[in-house]
Formats: C-alpha cells, structure tokens, sequence
C-alpha cells in the first residue's frame, strides 16, 4: 500500500482492480500501523502543521490516528488557526493550548539567540519588542530584514551600522516579506515568485521544467531566457546557486525525497506574499508554464497530480485544460468514495464551463461534469433532491444530442432512482421502461444487473411485486450469464440487485429467504469494500430486520449505518439510519405518553424528511403510537402526510402502510363512525395488496380487520379470514407479523 502511494510499483500493480475505497482505507491504516509499531521501540512524536490547509486524505489519516492514541506511545502536535474545526474536543487524550504571542520573557529569550544580549543592541531589542507584538515570525523576519538591507551585521555580535532612529521596519509580518523579497537581487527574486506560482513543495526537476521548458522553442517569454543561460553560463549552475541563497536568506528549505530534492517555503506567508507580487499576467503564464512541465515530467502518472494540474491549468487561462482536469479529479475522487471532494471539483468546473465556445467539445465536457454532480449529489443531498434531477436531466439530454447510450443510460439510472422515490410515478414507470429498453438493447450483462433490479424496485414501489421480481430474476440471471465476474462495476450492481431484492421476497411473503438476501447483499458489499455499495446492503439488512420486528438487530445495523453515513455525509442512507434507529429506541422504550413519543418522532425527523422520507417517518411514529394507545398523537402524525388516496405523485407502498396505521389507530376510540372508517380502510389494503401479490401486507391487513371484527363480536368471519391467509405462508412464523397473526387465531380459536 505505501509503494502504491509514493509511486513505486513496478510492473503490474497488484491492487489495481481493488475498490477504491478499500485500498485508501487500508493504506492509511498501512501508515498507523507502522506508527504504532515503531512506538513500541521508542515514543514518537508526530507533527502536523497548518491544518487550516488540509486536505480531505491527510484529514483522514489524521482522524485515524487520533482515534489510535490512547494506549500508544505517541504525541501527536497539531497547529491550526481558529477557523479550522475537529471533532477530537471531547478525547481524554486531547489537550488545546491557544499559542499566544511570546511573552516578554520567552521573546526577549528569542531575540537573545537573534541579536545577542550586548549593551549596543538593547535598543534594537526594545524596538522589536514592541513593533512585533511578541509574534516569533515577525521578530525572525524583522531581524532578517535588517540584515538584508545592512542596516545590521554580525561580526562575531550583532551591531547597527547606522541609527535607531533611521531604520524602517514595516508595520507587519506581509510588508517585512514584501520588504525583504524587493530587495532581492532581480534573478533571485524572479526565481522565488517563480517557485511561489509552482507550490509550496517543489521537486527540483519541476523547477528546472518550469525554467528550461521542452522543446526549446518554448522558451520564447523573458522568464525562460532570464534562466536559459543568456549571460549566466550553464543556467543550471545559475539555479543551484541562487536556490542556495534563498536558503541562506531562510525563504526556503532543501530537504531530500526518494528520487530527487525538494525544496519547501519556510512558512505559506512566504509564498502567499511572493506569489502575490507578480503581475496577474505573468503569474497566468507561469501558472501555465508549471501545468506543462507537469504533463511532461509525470506524463506517466498523471492521475497522480490532476488537482495541481486542474489548479494551475484554472489560473493560466486556459479554461479547457482546466475543465479536463477538473473532470478528472472529481472521477478520481469518486474512484475513492471521496464524495465531498468530487463535488467541490465539480463545482469549481462549472464556471470555466461557461468560457468555452458552445460546440460538441464543450457538451461532451458538459456531459461528464452532469453525471458525476449527479452521482455525488444523490449521495451528499439524497436521491430526491432537486440538483440530482437537474443534473440527470440535462446528462441525458447532451447524451442524446451527441449519441452516447453508456452516458443516457447512466443518467436514467438517476432519474429512475428520483422519480422512483415519490416524486412521480408517471415519469418512474417512463424511466424505468427506457432503462431495460437501452440495458437489453446493449447487451451489457452489467447494465441489465442494474437496469432490471431498478426497474423491479421501482414495480416494488407501486405494489406490483409479481412482475418486480421477474425484473430481479432477470437481473440475477444476467449475472449469472458471464462467467467474468473481476469487473467491479459488474458485482457492485449485483450486490444493489440482492439488496433490493430481499425486500420484494418480504412483501411476497417469504421473510427467511429476504432474511437471507439481505445477508448475502451485505457479505457482498463488504467484501467489494464500496462506501456506497456498504450502505446500501447496511439499510436494506436494517429494513428486513425491522419488518420482521427484530427490534435489537434493527437497532445495531442501524447504528453501522449511521456510523458509516456520518462519516461520509450521505443525506439519503443517513436518514435511513434516523428513521430506523428512531423506530427500534422507541420500541425499546416502550412509551407510553405523548410528550415522549413526540420527542422520538422529531428525532426520526432530525434530517429533513421529503417524499418517501416523511411518509415513512410519518407511519413509524403512527405504529409507536398504536402500540401505546396513543390515538392522538398518531393520527396527528398520520396528518402530517395529507391524503391517503394514491396520487401521481405518492409511492403506493407507503400510501398503504399509512392507511393501515390509520385505520388500527381509529379501533382505539371505539366509535362506530371511526370503526366503519377504519374497516373501509383494511379492505382497500387487502385488495391492494392482492392485487400486487403482497402476502405480508395481505397478512397485516387482514389481521388488523379480523382483530376489528372480533372486538365487534363477528368472531367466526374474523378467524375464517385470517385463517385463510395465515394458512398460505410456509416461513418466517417468528417475524412480528406472524406471530400477531397466530395470537389473534389463538385466541378467537378459544
């Protein structure tokens, strides 16, 4: 794993075709490990600095070993200014101090080692005292200054070659740096803006490709002849030198790598301020400059450097190159389940976007940005949100403008899960019929995996689970069509068809065999090792586990899968996990009383709850409160969702669940108008759900109409019918709803 990160394989890459999200977890826990292990010889020390300027995979790394240091012999030291935010606050092993200015005893210290403590320089150190404030950057660069411009010498100790009162020290940190880099010799201070444009961390092959650009005949700028050896020898000797100054004058620090030097700016103040003193202009042209020079020198490896060069390529101008890397960051970051990452790229395209000239090549690029913002989008904001539709609407409309089938395929994969969700049926059913239209048509097992088990999730939806699971036999069998198996796309679609499937195997009446789907979707997305693949199997197991009113193993996959969703900020998995481990706390709890189960409904609804969400939320609060005879409460949550009439806009499935919540919480009252209300609704569900083939919702129903006809003294129809229904089923007779079931047999038997 650290081979492939510092770039040293050779030869065929052994974890080439592991997950993305797998192979940077187990890298960065290649590096905590070798941490860890070396602390057994000896206690460590691990610094990290400017955590104000960190990025997402150094951030990651530092999460995990901050998690790491309880019982290892390791301090770990971090800096960062105020705006930057952790999440280690509440850590017994984590300590804050806010670094302060020196204090007058520890700065006079410092300037001690600066200036020395003779009777001459006390002044001076008075002076610095007081402009600096006591900031240790400041007092350093202050005296650095003074030497540059000989107003102060060493000779043995430190002197002034002219007043206290004629020396010019600017009134902060920015204008010392100005002040100093202005009166570097003109080379040396062309070579440090130069170095600045590039980066903090520089390879010395970078510069020298920055400097000396291939084919010659680039070199055409004055930057480039000012290093190409015009009056300066070699220039290469010219460059060795002058980086050797700079060093001196402490603007930068040489350190060695494994292949080359580096050179790295003592403090980012330094770049910051050098950078901004080219003109915009220039600075554009270096910015291009380095872009170029890094195509040639990490021509192999450029995905290796894409952000750097979206970075670069951003700020030359050069808007297409820009968009191109941009594009490929964001790929690459989705590769790694890096889902925040990808957005920001993407987002940072979209303007450039709109420099290029409207042609194919600009739709094309149009085309990628679209689909990876709808991918991230329905992870980060959930599939119902209003971006993913947008993106996924415009990917398909340039897909079919330029005549690309894998990217109209890939943006009715969104469209479907949109629709499907509770936006619009109407639109649902269309997206679905074009998604196993363009998978059957291409012949792509991998595509029909996919394409079916939507399609089937989608008829699942709508309580037509006879022809959903068709859908899902033919998406199983298009796996098991090709015996090629490697590709992780191919068994990425494969574990979302078993996951999914397992609920259509619920409805239908077989809680054993979804059970067991449900186990073998999960076991599947571990072994990929997908963040996204493991939330999907995490929630679909905690939904069977819940439908079978497996109250403790609802609660602990729940709680996986918020852990994972937290982690990763999905919007949609992570209000799964609200919902589910809201339902399984207020199980446990038993409650009894309005104010209490007020509270775990809002808890269920502390992301925002919309389409499926809310209604689903709505009818987990009505079933709490039926169980404790609360009426009120889940008739007024049961409000919230408005009519129970299935309308293009509404999800059948859930439109059923609601009304059968409806009409038991209307039996408490005991009223003869609630009561007849209340039998309306148990027959449309019973037909309903005959209808479709739902033998669970058939069962739940009938149960609930036979438990209202035995309290009305109709026992003998009551136990004919739920008699009748109880006997179909050959399994899952320890699911909550069989076991209700039976008990109510039982009893209207006696």
């Amino acid at each position: 794993y650290l081979f492939r990160l510092l770039g040293l394989v050779e030869g065929d890459d052994p974890l080439a075709q592991m997950d993305g999200q797998t192979r940077r977890r187990k890298t960065l826990d290649a590096i905590k490990r070798i941490l860890i292990r070396e602390s057994l010889n000896q206690p460590l020390m691990v610094i990290f600095e400017d955590l104000h300027w960190i990025d997402g995979e150094t951030q990651a790394l530092l999460d995990l070993l901050a998690e790491s240091l309880v019982t290892a012999k390791i301090l770990l030291l971090v800096n960062y200014r105020p705006e930057y935010r952790h999440e280690w606050g509440s850590k017994t092993s984590y300590t804050q101090l806010r670094l302060e200015p020196l204090a007058r005893e520890s700065a006079a210290e410092m300037l001690t080692a600066l200036l020395g403590d003779t009777t001459e320089v006390q002044p001076l150190r008075r002076l610095i005292m007081e402009t600096t404030g006591g900031n240790p950057f400041f007092m350093e660069e202050t005296v650095q200054v003074l030497l540059d411009e000989g107003a102060l010498v060493r000779a043995g100790t430190a002197r002034l070659t002219k007043p206290l009162g004629e020396l010019k020290i600017p009134p902060t940190v920015q204008a010392i740096l100005a002040s100093r880099i202005d009166r570097l010799p003109a080379d040396e201070k062309q070579l440090l803006q130069t170095l600045a444009v590039i980066g903090r961390e520089l390879q010395l092959r970078l510069i020298e490709g920055v400097l000396h650009p291939h084919p010659p005949e680039a070199a055409t700028a004055p930057l480039a002849r000012s290093f190409a050896g015009e009056g300066q020898g070699e220039g290469s000797d010219d460059l060795e030198r002058m980086l050797a100054d700079l060093q001196l004058r402490e603007f930068i620090l040489e350190q060695l790598t494994v292949d080359d030097i580096e050179y790295k700016f003592k403090h980012a103040l330094t770049q910051q301020v050098a950078a901004n003193s080219i003109l915009i202009e220039k600075r554009k042209l270096l910015h291009e400059r380095t872009a170029q020079a890094m195509e040639s020198l990490y021509a192999d490896r450029l995905d290796d450097h894409v952000v750097e060069l979206a970075h670069h390529y951003g700020r030359s101008g050069d808007a297409p190159k820009a968009v191109d890397y941009l594009s490929r960051a964001a790929r690459w970051a989705l590769h790694r389940s890096a889902y925040k990452e990808a957005d920001a790229h993407v987002s940072t395209a979209f303007p450039l976007l709109e420099q290029l000239p409207d042609n194919e090549s600009r739709a094309r690029r149009e085309l990628d940005l679209q689909l990876i913002a709808s991918e991230t989008m329905s992870l980060l904001k959930g599939y119902g949100a209003p971006e993913v539709r947008e993106s996924a609407a415009r990917a398909l409309e340039l897909a079919q403008i330029l005549g690309d089938s894998q990217a109209a395929f890939s943006a009715n994969t969104s469209l479907l899960r949109y629709y499907a969700i509770g936006a619009d049926a109407s639109l649902a059913r269309q997206a679905a019929e074009d998604l196993v239209a363009q998978a059957d048509e291409s012949g792509d097992p991998a595509r029909r995996v996919i394409a079916h088990a939507l399609c089937g999730y989608y008829l699942s939806t709508t309580g037509r689970l006879t022809i959903a699971r068709k859908h899902f036999e033919t998406s199983i069998a298009a796996y098991n069509s090709t015996s090629d198996h490697s590709s992780l796309r191919m068994r990425d679609n494969f574990c979302q068809a078993l996951s999914t499937f397992a609920s259509v195997l619920f409805a239908e009446g077989f809680p054993d065999q979804a059970l067991a789907m449900a186990r073998r979707g999960l076991e599947l997305a571990r072994e990929i090792g997908g963040v996204q693949t493991l939330t999907l199997g995490l929630g679909y197991r905690a939904l069977v586990h819940q439908w079978r009113g497996d109250i403790d193993e609802t609660l602990t996959v729940s709680e996986e899968l918020a852990s994972v969703t937290e982690e990763n900020e999905f919007a949609h998995w992570g209000s799964w996990a609200v919902l589910l481990r809201g339902w399984a706390t207020a199980r446990k709890g038993q409650i009894t009383h309005d104010a209490a189960l007020v509270s775990k409904g809002l808890e269920m609804l502390r992301t925002p709850a919309v389409g499926d969400r809310l209604w689903w939320s709505m009818t987990n609060i009505a079933e709490v409160a039926w169980r404790a005879g609360d009426a009120k409460t889940g008739l007024a949550a049961l409000e919230v969702v408005g009519d129970l009439n299935e309308t293009a806009d509404q999800r059948a499935d859930l439109v059923f669940q609601a009304r059968r919540w409806k009409g038991n919480l209307l039996t408490l009252s005991g009223a003869e108008v609630e009561m007849r209300e209340a039998e309306e609704l148990f027959r449309r569900c019973i037909a309903h759900a005959r209808e479709g083939g739902g033998k669970l919702a058939e069962l739940c129903a009938t149960t609930s109409l036979a438990r209202l006809f035995a309290k009305q003294g109709q026992r003998d129809e009551a136990r004919a019918m739920l008699a009748e229904i109880y006997g179909w089923f050959t399994e899952g007779f320890d699911t909550a709803a069989l076991k209700d079931a039976k008990i109510l047999l039982d009893e209207l038997n006696a």
